[in-house]
């Protein structure tokens, strides 16, 4: 039972979204899997927070914590081949490494193994599905999971954003002041900042006094919202002087150097921060990054990193489509 509350405390702060939350996390955990070492739930959830842990890391860092969620995942399933988390988990770090098809089994086996007893919260097949740039089935899993679960701010983020993406910017607004009812205070800084993100050049709500999330790369894209060579200039300087920017870094300056309208130095911050963890990929479906998935090397990038190949077997992205057998053009 003690192993059982640890898992409790951790599991409910897994989506706050920062760092140190990450690392007393792990700790509970840990004290946790010592207290039982079998206990494989406890094991799936540690294999998740390494994954997002990931996100944050520079490149070496990165890796290894891909490593530890590998490992704790399939421990997960080792010790219960039952459990869904276990397999959901191991498809999220399975998109980390862009193993698109491997992800889409694992989520599959996930779903199979679902029965009456297990409330699942569809919440990592849904930020799959998002990934992968399957919108209308990710919005679907996130309503499934905003019933079962309606003061998780993940999730709530998670519907927001897509219809910012889809182009529902009435009811983005509207979601939006009604999560803020809900939550209040709770929501994370990466939760403020997706969302906003995923509206930015989109329509009218684009200003200063709308985006309340603060972050240092951000907070130079909001200063330079009405003045694109300058903007364009700042994280320009940014990507230059850091080496060890992690891959959220450089997917934030992407999609604001495409919001300034150079899609070529987006896709530059946008594919170095792939390469350190492709957990950022559903970035590129955001509406600031139209023009960039229209350009010859956008399309040779997907080719490379292999969905094209998961397009053609699982279906292609709401806003792509094919033209004949070797092409595709995207809205």
């Amino acid at each position: 039972m003690e192993a059982y509350e640890l898992y409790l405390v951790a599991r409910g702060t897994f989506y706050l979204g920062e760092l140190a939350i990450y690392s007393r996390m792990l700790e509970l955990l840990d004290t946790a899997i010592a207290l039982d070492p079998e206990f494989a739930n406890a094991w799936a959830l540690m294999a998740d927070i390494h994954r997002l842990r990931a996100g944050f890391a520079s490149a070496n860092q990165s890796v290894a914590e891909r490593d530890l969620a590998i490992s704790a995942a399939q421990k997960a399933i080792e010790l219960e081949p039952t459990l869904t988390d276990g397999y959901w988990a191991l498809g999220s770090i399975k998109i980390s490494n862009a193993d698109w098809i491997e992800a889409e089994l694992a989520y599959r086996k996930g779903m199979e193994l679902i029965t009456e007893s297990v409330d699942p919260e569809y919440v990592s097949p849904a930020y799959y599905n998002y990934q992968v740039g399957h919108l209308k089935r990710a919005n679907e899993l996130f309503v499934i999971a905003r019933q079962s679960d309606p003061l998780n701010v993940n999730v709530r983020s998670g519907c927001i954003q897509i219809l910012g993406i889809l182009g529902d910017y009435k009811r983005f607004d509207e979601e939006y002041e009604r999560a803020n009812k809900l939550l209040k205070d709770e929501w994370a800084p990466i939760n403020l900042m997706n969302m906003w993100l995923a509206g930015l050049g989109a329509y009218d709500s684009t200003s200063r006094d709308k985006m309340v999330w603060s972050h240092p790369i951000s907070d130079i894209g909001k200063k330079h919202l009405n003045s694109p060579k300058e903007g364009l200039t700042e994280m320009r300087r940014i990507y230059t002087e850091n080496k060890n920017l992690s891959s959220s870094e450089n997917i934030y300056i992407s999609l604001w150097a495409a919001y300034f309208g150079d899609s070529e130095f987006a896709l530059d911050a946008f594919e170095k921060g792939i390469s350190i963890h492709s957990g950022g990929l559903f970035a590129i479906w955001y509406p600031a990054m139209r023009e960039v998935r229209n350009t010859p090397r956008f399309k040779e990038y997907v080719r490379e990193i292999g969905l094209i190949d998961y397009w053609k077997e699982f279906g292609w992205p709401d806003l792509c489509s094919p033209v004949g057998d070797d092409d595709f053009v995207c809205e």
